[in-house]
């Protein structure tokens, strides 16, 4: 049963009342058989008919008179998308997807949807917008599609666990607002089978996609976390007396662990508040009440975005070319919508630990720890002695030679500390010199070495998510290069993913010439909390000569660390990476691959650290890091090495990254140098983080035909995709009207036929953007030959206002701009 609206302050507050639970079903929107909801047939793979709405919904600016409901746990846009393709977000077409996933429901569940415009949906849904969203003030929706993935199981046939989740679509026509809704318990599943042997399914998905570059994915989405949607998302409670509201300290006690919170009657304190705002009109200004509000607040662990458990809500119409969806802005703390969290305990944060790691609880704080038999930060687990997967983009500047898209893959045997790198596209100018960069691979080689006396490797230490910048130096040749690479954690094939740039010069390699390098040692000391730095020193050279090409290596790597952890035996200050003389280089012109595979064992100094005496000799803003049987001290990020002649030794003076093009500031963008590092910012005019800045496109205002009172008996409303508002034409002869206005109740935009159901080249792979010049030529699929045309295609009726239609007086005649006369084809449209 639907709650009726005027008491869902009052429901929040008792399912609030058991510290472990999300919202329960009742709380979905009414849907089933008994609110007249339609369903998908019980099938593992199917879409629902185009479904033509009564009322548009309007979504990243676009207007849509119908829908598609897809199995699979999301509705789409334009074409139906029936089946489940193992891909990685975002798809090409807009979708909207509350868990995108290979749902198979021959044996569980059913996916339940209708459109409706009944009083008590309405007025519920308007009261949900209007709390959070400022820009709703005036908003009343005339229609909502609700869409219930109940009870559903997995690929293949599976009923062991089930989903339960749903989406709600509240719109009028011209604004649009969606809400994700998970019930307590609805995700226990987070992939299928897997159709393909060879690839396993992605995990869950859950975000939208505009369908024009843009989208947005919702917190843990394509990892081991998302199965945190419907949880709890606060576990700080107040203790009173449940008759009366409180109204300060007294009587009041804070309780963390939800044990002890079970102990007593209790209020979730952020619902009281904003269910008194809700019915008084105002906040309660005691300052002892808002101290203690702030204490609870930073007990939050965030599994939404507007306070309620499972509950997600956000606007999703009436956006800008330059916008994305739009969280709450009232009625929602700021601590609410921010990414860091700011947790304490197990009780509170444990979700955030990998489903396969424990939790353990400091004095103060909590940390995650990766179970026995699996390997990582316990936010990131896999299984310990499993083959993985490291794959990523190269781009930079070598030589003077450009690289754009070159592929990175490795292969790594976690159980023998044996990686394989190969990167792909990598010119003849320059192949044969990034042999000498074997530093590429050592990053993934420190990742997965193997660990002597239960040591932590790079894996155990990040889970994967680091920041890595190598500097390497050729000495005798002059020759400098600076690697920086972003490794971003698991993605939803429990791959690696990581970005690489390099730029520089290094000495040139003589065509088809193959070189050889001994092996080496890296200590990595830890020189503060969530920083590594190590240092080695290495020679090459050219097979079968006897010179050697000396270079050093200096390499930094940052990532977070918990902050209450124990280093305990397995995570010393320092530990030494040893890499054996079976060093495999090769570049393979043919191909234009790079080839470099090496094994690594991490393990314990074997003497005393040389730091623990260093440190007391390192000056400011230096750190100590061991250097073979020595040690040395070197500036911190952002700071260089000056001589002082009064001191007889060098100190570390703030280098100025802005006025020495060491920056990475966009070309729009202000560098501002501060101590020991630099802010970017964009210039005025110009929106962005300061690294990517892009140009303002002025937003025209949102207002219909209607408003402007402006269509008549000879003038027609025609939306006009390529400035995303609607154009008034006269007709029959009448002068042009050429105003540009949005969202029109004059004459809705009508979609063109259906097309066919969205098919990736490549279903089994994650999508990848083509280059254009792999169209020129294109064989066709035999599958393509004779295809069959859809008999909804055959003999497809032309509406009425299609014919006959009448071309506008201003369209005839009408003058080409002189610089499109004897325009040039660019050479790869030719042919195409």
């Amino acid at each position: 049963m639907e709650v009726p609206a005027f008491l869902l302050p009052l429901v929040m507050l008792a399912l609030l009342a058991a510290p472990s639970q999300s919202v329960p079903k009742s709380y979905f929107y009414r849907y089933g058989d008994d609110a007249g909801d339609a369903a998908l047939p019980e099938e593992d793979e199917g879409s629902s008919p185009e479904k033509g709405l009564r009322v548009p919904i309007v979504f990243f600016g676009q207007i849509y008179q119908s829908i598609f409901i897809n199995s699979n746990g999301f509705v789409s846009f334009l074409t139906e998308i029936p089946n489940f393709f193992n891909v990685q977000f975002p798809l090409e077409y807009p979708i909207i997807a509350p868990f995108y996933s290979d749902v198979d429901a021959r044996k569980a569940g059913t996916i339940w949807y209708r459109e409706t415009s009944d009083t008590g949906t309405m007025s519920r849904s308007k009261t949900e917008v209007q709390q959070y969203f400022s820009s709703a003030a005036d908003f009343s929706p005339t229609s909502a599609f609700i869409v219930t993935w109940d009870g559903v199981g997995p690929y293949n046939q599976r009923t062991d666990r089930i989903n339960t989740y749903q989406l709600v679509l509240v719109t009028n026509g011209e604004e649009t607002y969606a809400l994700f809704h998970y019930a307590d318990g609805g995700i226990q599943w987070l992939m299928g089978d897997g159709k393909n042997p060879s690839l396993p399914d992605a995990r869950g998905q859950v975000g939208l996609v505009s369908g024009d570059g843009r989208f947005y994915k919702l917190k843990g989405s394509g990892s081991d976390q998302v199965r945190s949607l419907d949880k709890r998302d606060v576990a700080a409670i107040i203790c009173c007396d449940q008759k009366t509201l409180p109204t300060s300290r007294a009587g009041s006690r804070l309780i963390t662990g939800s044990a002890e919170s079970s102990r007593c009657d209790h209020w979730n304190w952020v619902f009281v508040r904003k269910w008194k705002a809700s019915v008084h009109g105002t906040r309660d200004q005691d300052p002892e009440l808002s101290q203690m509000e702030e204490a609870f607040m930073s007990q939050y662990e965030r599994w939404s975005n507007c306070g309620i458990p499972g509950v997600w809500i956000y606007r999703i119409g009436q956006l800008s070319l330059n916008e994305n969806v739009q969280n709450p802005d009232i009625n929602v703390d700021d601590v609410t919508s921010q990414e860091a969290d700011a947790i304490q305990s197990c009780a509170v944060g444990g979700s955030l630990c990998h489903s396969d790691a424990v939790c353990i609880d400091h004095t103060p704080g909590f940390c995650c720890r990766c179970e026995d038999d699996y390997l990582g930060n316990g936010i990131n687990c896999i299984p310990k002695g499993e083959p993985m997967r490291v794959t990523g983009k190269v781009i930079g500047n070598i030589n003077g030679v450009k690289l754009t898209d070159s592929d990175l893959h490795s292969y790594v045997l976690t159980a023998e500390g044996r990686s394989y790198t190969a990167i792909s596209r990598i010119p003849s100018q320059i192949g044969y010199d990034l042999q000498s960069i074997t530093a590429i691979g050592t990053g993934i080689a420190w990742l997965f070495a193997s660990p002597v006396n239960n040591v932590m490797n790079g894996f155990s230490t990040t889970g994967g998510s680091m920041n890595r910048t190598v500097e390497v130096d050729f000495p005798q040749t002059g020759h400098r290069v600076e690697l920086q690479q972003q490794f971003e954690g698991l993605d939803v094939f429990n791959y690696v993913q990581v970005k690489t740039q390099i730029t520089g010069s290094i000495p040139t390699i003589p065509l088809e010439s193959k070189i050889e390098m001994n092996g080496f040692d890296e200590e990595y000391t830890r020189v503060k909390a969530g920083q590594l730095r190590a240092r080695s020193s290495r020679i090459f050279r050219l097979k079968g000569q006897t010179i050697d090409t000396p270079f050093t290596v200096e390499t930094t790597i940052d990532y977070d660390e918990c902050e209450w952890r124990n280093l305990g035996v397995g995570g010393q200050e320092t530990l030494r990476l040893k890499v054996p003389g079976n060093i495999f280089i090769q570049y393979d012109d043919a191909e234009e691959i790079v080839r470099y595979a090496l094994s690594a064992k991490l393990a314990p100094l074997e003497e005393i650290d040389p730091c623990v005496e260093g440190r007391q000799e390192c000056g400011e803003n230096s750190q100590c890091v061991v250097d073979g049987d020595t040690y040395r001290c070197v500036c911190e990020r952002g700071y260089e090495e000056v001589y002082d002649s009064t001191l007889n030794k060098g100190i570390c003076l703030d280098l100025n990254e802005c006025s020495t093009n060491r920056d990475n500031c966009h070309t729009n963008a202000i560098c501002t140098n501060t101590p020991g590092s630099f802010i970017c910012t964009c210039k005025p005019d110009f929106t962005g983080d300061g690294v990517s800045c892009e140009k303002v496109s002025p937003v025209l205002q949102q207002r219909s035909c209607l408003d402007y009172n402006i269509c008549s008996p000879n003038a027609e409303c025609v939306y006009d995709d390529t400035v995303r508002s609607f154009r008034v034409y006269a007709i029959r002869g009448s002068v042009e009207m050429d105003r540009h206005v949005s969202l029109s109740a004059c004459q809705p935009y009508q979609p063109q036929d259906p097309q066919q159901p969205y098919q990736p080249q490549d279903p089994q792979q994650p999508y990848q953007p083509q280059d254009p010049q792999h169209h020129i030529n294109h064989k066709i699929p035999n599958n393509h030959i004779n295809h069959k045309i859809p008999s909804s295609h055959i003999n497809h009726k032309i509406p009425n206002n299609h014919i006959n239609h009448k071309i506008p007086s201003s369209h005839i005649n009408h003058k080409i701009p002189s610089s499109h006369i004897n325009h040039k084809i660019p050479n790869n449209h030719i042919n195409h």
